[in-house]
């Protein structure tokens, strides 16, 4: 018997089978039409002050736990292309305040709340609103050379 001849013989069988079809194909032609999902943004971690860094992705809220240390985001910055790098700054949340970005209730605007900075050996965090705080934050070359040469180094 030939195919004519089975889907004659069992039209619900075809029915289903071109329903299936159908489906599939909608099903595939949305997969294929929704945007690409943006690649993750990685971001620079320490948990000793910029001694050592690791990477992971900038979504996450600082300061979270990275092997049973708090760990802050550390912004890298190079003046030679990268040959030389260092931790120009740190920054973090209050407890607080990362609580309330984890928790989604950042209000309508969805704007966060100011970060928590320092310098590396610092002991003192402020908050990044406070002019003067940013100020001292300007990177400059370790040793020397033109600060027109800084870049911030990606992961």
């Amino acid at each position: 018997m030939g195919f004519r001849e089975q889907i004659r013989a069992h039209p619900q069988f075809a029915q289903s089978a071109a329903v299936v079809v159908t489906l599939s194909s909608i099903i595939a032609l949305f997969l294929e039409s929704r945007p690409a999902r943006p690649p993750a943004v990685k971001a620079f971690f320490t948990t000793d002050d910029g001694k050592t860094l690791f990477v992971d992705s900038s979504d996450r809220v600082p300061p979270f736990d990275h092997a049973g240390q708090p760990a802050v985001m550390a912004y890298v910055f190079t003046c030679d292309g990268g040959k030389t790098q260092w931790v120009g700054y740190l920054s973090k949340y209050s407890d607080q305040d990362r609580q309330t970005i984890e928790s989604g209730k950042l209000g309508d605007a969805n704007v966060r709340p100011p970060r928590l900075v320092k310098l590396p050996g610092s002991q003192t965090w402020a908050s990044e609103s406070d002019r003067g705080v940013m100020a001292s934050l300007i990177p400059h070359c370790p040793d020397g050379q033109s600060s027109d040469n800084i870049r911030p180094v990606a992961p």
